[in-house]
């Protein structure tokens, strides 16, 4: 037994042995103000904002007011989302977290900038770390990342970083 700092939840029993599905990391989070976003805070919004979302990845963009940069997988490749995803995205976060929600009432973070990406993204950038030699088994999906990783995700889909 290791303490792996990994959060899972139990889906059920083969017998008397539990079924876990990988939910993040302990101490994944985002923070440029003290609002602490985790990993299941932006897989919830992202789930209610984009009905359909395989996957999210997240950065803070560092700015006088600063504002996360949030892709989201979805099964087809769809144009950027629009104002509407964004709103809804950043509704759904500010439920989630109430401090998230208190520095965007206050102005002292900006609304999220919200990029629909197709699945396929995360699905080459797993392959990409398997060649690379990571053992596929121990491969986490990126959810709360850093910039480098998220202009990464977003080379392989063929977008530029803003």
């Amino acid at each position: 037994r290791y303490d792996m700092g990994d959060l899972v939840r139990v889906t059920g029993f083969a017998g008397r042995t539990p079924r876990m599905v990988f939910v993040g990391r302990a101490g994944a989070e985002l923070s440029a103000v003290g609002e602490r976003v985790t990993e299941p805070q932006l897989q919830r919004a992202a789930a209610l904002a984009c009905p359909g979302a395989t996957h999210v990845s997240a950065c803070i963009a560092w700015a006088e007011v600063p504002h996360l940069r949030v892709l989201v997988g979805l099964p087809t490749a769809n144009a950027p989302a629009g104002p509407f995803a964004s709103g809804e995205f950043d509704a759904a976060l500010a439920r989630e977290n109430l401090e998230y929600a208190d520095r965007r009432e206050s102005g002292r973070y900006a609304p999220p900038e919200l990029l629909l990406l197709p699945e396929t993204v995360w699905e080459r950038w797993r392959e990409r770390r398997v060649r690379a030699g990571a053992p596929e088994a121990q491969l986490k999906d990126p959810i709360v990342v850093e910039a480098a990783l998220h202009a990464e995700l977003l080379a392989l889909a063929g977008t530029e970083p803003r």
